[in-house]
């Protein structure tokens, strides 16, 4: 069916998205989510998004989204802000306004920290450090049959988070080179301002689309419309499965086809693709060279 995008959206529009997608009360969800074309809301964002969904969940339900922030060049770690809980998500609305309830627990995370509400909100982000998988929580949600939502992604972000869980188990994300010039600074225990090195860089989502064709394959894929959010939703452990098979078969098969991407470029089991970045990069610099003079 597809959505009116006049029709002004309150709680019962999102709700009767969510119940189109097989979402129902007792669920967990991890939700990725673009809010950019809820233009028509009636109501404040918290009230219809936020509290939507959770109405919907219900009070055995659990909410989850991501709350990343962002990393910095080690070279400009003097200028880089120092985090703390509160520091808002890079990842949109729902997260902040998850953040802002008092009802949330955020993970400890240094980089990829998430936040949650309901009934295991606290199980699922209990341990979730630096020494953990940037995305160990959805491991956690796998025994609870969790779901991941996409809402709006599909044309940025396609696939499903699980496939960065596929890549650290195979120990690729910790074979990215990036994550050597990155770093975020934290307050530690003492109050004292600490560097933190990330141990793993997910990298580039351009080349996703390429795992939504395996998803659509398993009978629990859903798609469909959340007000005019054209959106899709699949059990955790079978896109999980569906990740590691895939990139068992090719570590290589998500990267991007731009020649300049340094997150597709610098991983180490993709070195035939460093000469092209390379090449890409210094034509580049040449003709901003030759339009300056």
């Amino acid at each position: 069916m597809i959505a009116n995008k006049t029709e002004p959206i309150t709680q019962s529009v999102i709700q009767a998205g969510l119940n189109s997608l097989g979402i129902q009360p007792g669920d967990h969800i991890f939700v990725q989510s673009d809010f950019s074309q809820f233009t028509k809301l009636q109501g404040n964002p918290r009230a219809v998004l936020l509290n939507g969904i959770l109405e919907l969940l219900g009070r055995d339900g659990t909410l989850v989204a991501p709350a990343y922030v962002k990393t910095f060049s080690i070279r400009n770690k003097d200028a880089a802000p120092v985090y703390d809980a509160k520091t808002p998500a890079y990842t949109g609305t729902l997260p902040n306004l998850m953040l802002r309830d008092s009802r949330s627990i955020r993970s400890c995370h240094p980089t990829h920290s998430m936040v949650a509400i309901g009934r295991f909100a606290d199980d699922f982000m209990r341990g979730h450090t630096l020494e953990v998988a940037s995305f160990e929580p959805l491991r956690r949600m796998f025994s609870y049959g969790g779901k991941c939502l996409l809402i709006n992604c599909a044309q940025r972000t396609p696939g499903m988070p699980t496939v960065h869980l596929a890549q650290y188990d195979l120990g690729l994300s910790q074979r990215h080179w990036l994550r050597h010039f990155l770093c975020v600074k934290q307050l530690d225990s003492s109050g004292e301002v600490e560097l933190i090195r990330p141990r793993e860089a997910p990298g580039c989502s351009r080349n996703f689309d390429s795992l939504l064709t395996r998803y659509i394959r398993h009978e629990n894929f859903r798609a469909g419309f959340i007000g005019p959010a054209y959106s899709y939703v699949c059990t955790m452990k079978s896109a999980y499965e569906s990740d590691l098979q895939m990139l068992i078969k090719n570590p290589r098969c998500i990267t991007c086809d731009d020649p300049r991407c340094s997150s597709c470029a610098l991983r180490s089991y993709n070195l035939r693709r460093l000469p092209v970045y390379v090449a890409a990069v210094g034509l580049g610099a040449i003709k901003r060279m030759l339009g300056s003079v």
